[in-house]
């Protein structure tokens, strides 16, 4: 799977998705278990993030350029074989700990 660009527009939140969360917000006052963007399946070369945070509101653009940037690292810059795949592994990590963004895994059935 060849991913070109990351894309803003609807992530389905029905089928396999991860949520970002941002330590940024949560220090705004978003709660813990609220996450900042969705990111969908790859399609067509292109990553979807939803972001559900006004852009506009203060600090809106740069948390979006920092979603956008972490996905394009992890999408593309890492030339994974399989990004999805290794994203998944990257959420079970420590290395997720880190940073000013987490990622979470969601898959039907999974409860997660």
């Amino acid at each position: 799977m060849k991913v070109k660009e990351v894309g803003v527009g609807p992530v389905d939140s029905s089928i396999a998705h991860f949520g970002l969360f941002s330590d940024s917000a949560i220090e705004a006052g978003w709660p813990k278990s609220s996450p900042v963007a969705l990111i969908g399946p790859p399609r067509k070369g292109v990553v979807p993030i939803q972001f559900l945070f006004d852009e506009d509101a203060p600090g809106g653009i740069d948390l979006a350029n920092a979603v956008k940037k972490e996905v394009s690292f992890f999408f593309i810059e890492l030339h994974e074989k399989d990004p999805w795949l290794y994203a998944q592994h990257h959420v079970g990590t420590f290395s997720n700990c880190y940073g000013d963004l987490h990622w979470s895994y969601w898959a039907p059935g999974n409860g997660t």
